[in-house]
């Protein structure tokens, strides 16, 4: 399987999407067929409103048209020409609207089911993991990965499809009414936006990691100012947290504005070729010696579609700029959600039996990227009803001897065995068994009942 490094963000998105949301993704990508479909037909039925309206009664030309349209004189024909049109036009934007909804709906509960697999990702993952990784950061992961998914990943997928099935419909009326201009304004369109994609990609790419990396050290400056408030203030340390904490959410505002502000320029170049267009299209048609009515006709057709075709590119572009803006934490929410699931579900049951006996035997443990040896015993033997103190030195080992006898870590070597039977394959049963008031305490930000009752049932 290839890196991610190496993968399309679209490829990525629809890996980290389950197979329930990648059939609503499927069902999204319908809705834009149908969205386009009626767009086609809104431009359509335009076209011989402005040929009746500029061109006057010539109904007797089209031998296609039913008796009773025939039959209506010019004022009710017309009033049936409006009435059609404001008839598309609102089923239209009705259906529309609808579709909007569903994909509202739709990218939200990605984004929330985005969120929960991620955090529960790291919640399986064992107490070794959370030492090398700091809080700030999984937090920090676990919103901006999660957010990311819909913003950089689901969105543009759907605004591209939708945008250029729009733009492949528009060109195709153009192309019937002015092949030549039409394929000069195209090309010119496909040269500006690859130009600006190519020259600002590497750009977008980097402020889209600087802003990942600075909002991580934006919430690592939050829970460590109000966490460590006491100290804080006790060393007078506070200035040097504000500091940090204004300098990276500059910066991470900074990435922010500048791709905010290089995605307005793809609209900016894209109007300057369409007025050039429409305006040499003029110059064209009165060079040629064509009529005012077939020139005014040729101009409001190829005006029209032309500037409905600016949102249309703006779009496109925009996709493909949040793919690379958001390319960072794509990645991010994929490893994430690929971590090993060491840990299932920690279900505390009721002790079937009594505590008679605890053996440690030629227990050693040595933190993770480190090889100096923490914690070490050859033997101990502890049975019910003794009380047992560990005593030593600030950093001989203590606090991590009570981890690996509550079974939070795995010794490197050794066992640790209840009842004689081991910690390390059936942790379970023995923490079913234990009461543990840690060194630092946590507290909930709720009521002293839901911190006593920490993790049982409401009820």
């Amino acid at each position: 399987m290839p890196d991610a490094s190496e993968r399309s963000s679209l490829r990525l998105v629809l890996q980290i999407l389950e197979r329930r949301d990648r059939a609503r993704l499927a069902v999204s990508f319908l809705l834009v067929f149908v969205t386009t479909a009626l767009e086609m037909a809104s431009l359509t039925i335009v076209i011989p409103v402005v040929q009746v309206v500029v061109g006057g009664d010539k109904r007797s030309e089209y031998s296609f048209l039913p008796a009773w349209l025939a039959d209506l004189s010019y004022l009710g024909f017309v009033q049936v020409l409006m009435g059609a049109l404001l008839v598309v036009f609102l089923l239209k934007n009705l259906f529309v609207l609808v579709a909007n909804y569903l994909q509202q709906r739709f990218q939200l509960s990605i984004t929330n089911r985005v969120s929960q697999r991620i955090f529960e990702a790291y919640i399986r993952q064992p107490y070794e993991f959370h030492l090398t990784n700091s809080s700030s950061l999984l937090v920090r992961n676990v919103q901006e990965y999660s957010a990311a998914v819909v913003t950089n990943g689901v969105a543009p997928a759907i605004t591209l499809l939708t945008d250029v099935a729009t733009g492949v419909g528009l060109l195709s009326v153009m192309f019937i009414a002015q092949p030549s201009s039409t394929s000069a304004l195209l090309g010119a369109f496909a040269l500006c936006g690859y130009a600006i994609l190519r020259i600002f990609r590497s750009n977008i790419r980097r402020w889209g990691e600087e802003r990942v990396r600075h909002k991580g050290i934006v919430l690592a400056m939050l829970m460590a100012g109000l966490g460590g408030i006491k100290e804080i203030q006790v060393f007078g340390r506070d200035q040097q947290v504000l500091d940090t904490y204004r300098s990276s959410l500059q910066k991470a505002s900074k990435s922010s504005y500048m791709f905010q502000t290089l995605q307005g320029i793809p609209r900016a170049a894209f109007e300057i070729i369409a007025v050039a267009g429409v305006s040499g299209l003029v110059v064209f048609a009165v060079s040629r010696g064509q009529s005012p009515q077939d020139t005014t006709v040729a101009i409001a057709l190829f005006g029209v579609v032309a500037f409905r075709m600016l949102p249309s590119l703006n779009k496109i572009i925009q996709a493909v700029q949040q793919f690379s803006f958001g390319r960072s934490a794509l990645e991010g929410a994929l490893e994430s959600l690929t971590l090993p699931q060491h840990l299932g579900p920690a279900i505390r049951g009721m002790a079937s039996d009594e505590f008679r006996t605890l053996e440690i035997s030629k227990l050693s443990y040595a933190y993770p990227k480190t090889e100096i040896v923490v914690a070490e015993i050859e033997s101990l033997e502890i049975v019910a009803g003794e009380s047992v103190g560990i005593v030593g030195e600030s950093g001989s080992g203590k606090s991590t001897l009570v981890d690996l006898l509550i079974g939070i870590l795995n010794p490197q070597s050794g066992s640790i065995l209840v009842n004689g039977r081991d910690i390390a394959t059936d942790r379970r049963y023995w923490q079913d068994r234990i009461g543990y008031v840690p060194q630092h305490v946590y507290l909930m930000d709720t009521t002293i009942r839901r911190n006593v009752a920490f993790g049982l049932p409401e009820k």
